[in-house]
């Protein structure tokens, strides 16, 4: 089994159109990961992340920001042979968001999947 972590915190900032050089954005990330082999041609993985972006303040006495993102992928993949392996793969993701105080809550959501079969081959030396 193997399990990874991650953090990272990223600051955007003089963002002029937010009212002047001194807007800043920040978004701060965490996520987790673990994969599991079942047997030595089959493994299977699923991840987690959550985004919080921090809201700003705007030039006109305003706020934009203070959104929360999440997202949640899984993984399988079986090889068939040294070259060739069949996944299918999918990731939900969601977005809370309310982009002034006192506005609407926004809620998004988007699932897509993707199968695969990919077939590598082999170069000559």
């Amino acid at each position: 089994m193997l399990i990874g972590a991650a953090y990272s915190n990223v600051e955007y900032g003089n963002i002029a159109a937010l009212g002047g050089n001194s807007a800043k954005f920040k978004f701060n990330t965490g996520e987790i990961g673990i994969k599991y082999r079942f047997t030595p041609s089959f493994y299977a993985s699923i991840g987690y992340e959550y985004t919080k972006g921090n809201a700003v303040g705007t030039g006109a006495g305003g706020a934009v920001g203070n959104r929360h993102f999440n997202q949640l992928g899984v993984i399988a993949d079986y090889s068939v042979s040294k070259r060739t392996d069949f996944y299918v793969g999918a990731t939900g993701a969601g977005r809370l968001d309310r982009p002034e105080p006192g506005s609407t809550l926004l809620v998004q959501h988007e699932c897509p999947a993707t199968p695969g079969l990919p077939h590598r081959s082999v170069m000559a030396t």
